[in-house]
């Protein structure tokens, strides 16, 4: 039977934002526990959360939930999102068979779409919404060491590609799947569509 983990990259600055992303609110909640909420309530048991800026806030936030492995990425300031992503690798406890990965600032994704990810059978996939490919990521255990041994090129993309796998699209009628918020304007606009989709 399937284990999974959520591995979330919260390491970085937010310079385009001026803001904290991981806790900005959703309503009264910090974006990092509505993630977490609609994560947890598919029946994952664990999260593994690479932290950088504001490490110490972003534990608190996070303190009501047990089930949480934090890691450090101490070259947040410099260095990419597939850093992160193979600090959080080497994290995964070893009774996870999958991972679903996902950046902090694509919080609004439905425990619906989560859960076809989950669902859907394969050992790399993606949610898709009118063929756009989103967030998150399923992605099997027997590429973890592959993912953690690659050089790094083209991120997480190169990574990807570099398996020896293809990819298959879970479709969700989820345009959330897709949206980051890196800036203050797009924070308000999804803000507005979130809840008038609720």
């Amino acid at each position: 039977m399937a284990s999974y983990c959520v591995l979330i990259s919260a390491a970085g600055r937010c310079r385009r934002m001026g803001a904290f992303k991981p806790l900005l609110p959703i309503g009264d909640t910090p974006a990092i526990i509505h993630m977490l909420n609609n994560f947890f309530s598919c029946g994952i048991t664990h999260a593994v959360v690479v932290t950088g800026y504001q490490e110490e806030a972003l534990k608190e936030a996070c303190s009501i939930y047990s089930s949480i492995t934090f890691v450090h990425n101490p070259g947040y300031l410099t260095n990419e999102m597939y850093d992160s992503i193979q600090l959080g690798l080497a994290a995964v406890p070893e009774e996870c068979s999958h991972i679903l990965f996902t950046p902090v600032d694509i919080p609004f994704v439905s425990p619906e779409s989560i859960q076809t990810v989950m669902n859907t059978d394969g050992k790399l996939v993606f949610p898709s919404y009118h063929y756009k490919k989103g967030h998150p990521l399923k992605i099997s255990k027997e590429f973890f060491s592959a993912l953690l041994s690659y050089n790094g090129e083209d991120g997480l993309r190169g990574a990807l590609r570099s398996l020896p796998v293809s990819p298959v699209y879970a479709e969700v009628e989820d345009p959330f799947i897709l949206t980051d918020m890196d800036t203050p304007e797009a924070y308000q606009m999804l803000l507005k569509q979130y809840q008038e989709v609720r």
